[in-house]
């Protein structure tokens, strides 16, 4: 069961990837059109706002799911560390307890 979830997560990756990459190259040729529409905005400006408009929401769900992926990875950095920080203080608490008992019984 794990490995085909796993199967699937790599593959969503692979589709993201390629998404985020003609999402990019689109926008990079956006200007250029930008510029060609301008000369005759007829019908052509109307389909290209429509175009412009979604890359646009494009852009800000990549930038979207960026930000919540470096999120999720300070998260993680966070966790990690308090699971470490409350192991050491157990370990403090332990052997603090444990010397005064030592003290206590000498």
């Amino acid at each position: 069961m794990e490995q085909v979830i796993l199967a699937q997560n790599k593959k969503q990756l692979s589709h993201r990837k390629k998404y985020h990459k003609i999402v990019k190259g689109l926008d990079t040729y956006a200007g250029i059109v930008d510029v060609a529409i301008q000369h005759s905005p007829a019908i052509t400006a109307l389909v290209w706002a429509g175009a412009r408009f979604l890359l646009q929401i494009c852009e800000l769900y990549i930038s979207y799911e960026e930000t919540i992926n470096q999120i999720e990875e300070v998260l993680e950095v966070i966790i990690t560390t308090m699971a470490k920080c409350e192991f050491y203080e157990t370990l403090r608490r332990i052997t603090q307890t444990s010397l005064l008992t030592l003290i206590c019984n000498n």
